[in-house]
Order: C-alpha cells, then sequence, then structure tokens
C-alpha cells in the first residue's frame, strides 16, 4: 500500500487545519428515494443512512440511535478496536464535537463501507492505503 493523501505532521495540526464537517450536526439531506443521510454526498453508503421519510417522521429520524450514535461518538462506544482513534488522546476533540474535524466522505472513500469509526486520511494515525484524495 502506498499513501499520497498529504497528512498533517501532528494531531494537534489536524485538529487546528483540518476541514471541519457538520455532517448531521446541523442538517441531514433527504434524498428523491426519503431516504435521509447525514452529507447528500453518502447516499449510496448505508452507514449514514439514517432513515426514510416515507417510514419515520424527520424528528424520528433526526432523533434516532443511528443518528445520535454518529451525531456524538464517544470513545468507549467505538465498536472496531482494531481502529486508530480507538487510542488517540485528541479523538473527542475530532470526532465527538458540533464542528468535527473529519470528512465522513473522504473516510468512506478512503477506508470502504463499516469503517467510519476509522480516522480521517489527512489524520496522522491514518493507516496506509491506495486512495488518492
Amino acid at each position: 500500500m502506498f499513501n499520497n493523501t498529504k497528512k498533517f505532521s501532528t494531531e494537534d495540526n489536524f485538529i487546528k487545519y483540518n476541514q471541519t464537517c457538520y455532517a448531521n450536526s446541523y442538517s441531514m439531506s433527504i434524498l428523491s428515494s426519503g431516504n435521509c443521510t447525514v452529507c447528500e454526498m453518502l447516499y449510496d453508503n448505508p452507514d449514514f443512512v439514517l432513515g426514510n421519510v416515507l417510514n419515520m417522521s424527520i424528528e424520528e429520524i433526526w432523533n434516532s440511535p443511528k443518528a445520535l450514535k454518529l451525531y456524538s461518538k464517544k470513545k468507549e462506544f467505538i465498536e472496531d478496536k482494531n481502529t486508530p482513534c480507538y487510542s488517540c488522546g485528541v479523538y473527542d476533540t475530532c470526532k465527538n464535537k458540533l464542528a468535527k474535524k473529519v470528512c465522513y466522505v473522504d473516510i468512506a472513500k478512503v477506508y470502504g463501507v463499516g469503517k467510519y469509526e476509522y480516522p480521517d486520511p489527512r489524520c496522522p494515525r491514518s493507516i496506509k492505503t491506495n486512495v488518492i484524495l
């Protein structure tokens, strides 16, 4: 594997300078199918589909266990103990805030379905991949 994604040199620089994502903090996207997702760019990733307005109210979707889990993912509830985030000292600043310092689109693009607990590819803790961002 190789890594052509520019990484920050330290976790502190990553937190300070990486992009900010408000996915599932202020809004969600409602797709033409009725599916609601945290970001319109994650329409085809089941990790980020919160529910469907044809079956649930917007309030039920917004307050669903899945939406709340993505909004405020506490470190102790990380299911994949192999993710570099599990042992990270800045996890709460990075992934457990209103303004997250990760891009779920890039995480999904680099690691695939089922890996939303992995770090942003620009994080110094991210694993090497063959994906170029």
